[in-house]
């Protein structure tokens, strides 16, 4: 079960990192780091090139931190049932950059 857990905040992390802004900004041919707050989040793509790209960036922001731990749920209620499945879940979400309520 560690392993599969060590597996799943892996993949939690490679999801959180990914620049989704800076890869919208590339479809257009802008570096959005170089114009408004330098920022790669949604709110300075929506300043910066619209509300359909700002929107883009928020919702695909949104997904890479649902989806791993969505994931991650379902992998863990499926496998060896654990005493404490929500510390895996933490960790996943952690990992990724959003970390659930307590």
């Amino acid at each position: 079960m560690v392993v599969v857990i060590i597996g799943l905040i892996i993949v939690g992390y490679l999801f959180g990192g990914i620049p989704v802004g800076v890869l919208v900004g590339r479809t257009r041919g802008v570096d959005i780091r170089q114009y408004g707050s330098g920022n790669v989040g949604a709110s300075n793509v929506l300043r910066i090139l619209g509300v359909k790209a700002g929107l883009t960036v928020w919702l695909a922001d949104v997904f890479k931190g649902f989806a791993p731990v969505t994931w991650s749920e379902f992998a863990l209620s499926q496998g060896l049932h654990m005493m404490q499945p929500e510390l895996g879940l933490r960790l996943v979400a952690l990992a990724g950059g959003a970390l659930p309520p307590a």
